[in-house]
């Protein structure tokens, strides 16, 4: 089942045009790590949220709102 960031992933990187692997290029690992991210079954780090919000020109608030309840049990 996925979670709500892994799918919110999904539709930023859609939106932005951008495939898996250039995402992947940017945030500096493997496509497959990042398609973990999308179906929920591996969690970024917040050093690669932070990543991602620069890449889907996101403010950091308005992207932790999907990812908060992930790291809710690290806080």
């Amino acid at each position: 089942m996925q979670n709500r960031l892994a799918v919110d992933l999904k539709v930023f990187r859609r939106r932005s045009g951008l495939s898996q692997v250039e995402v992947a290029h940017l945030l500096g690992i493997h496509r497959s790590q990042l398609s973990k991210f999308e179906r929920g079954t591996r969690q970024p780090s917040m050093e690669h949220v932070t990543i991602l919000c620069l890449i889907y020109g996101m403010r950091t608030p308005e992207f932790c709102v999907a990812a908060l309840p992930q790291f809710e049990t690290v806080l």
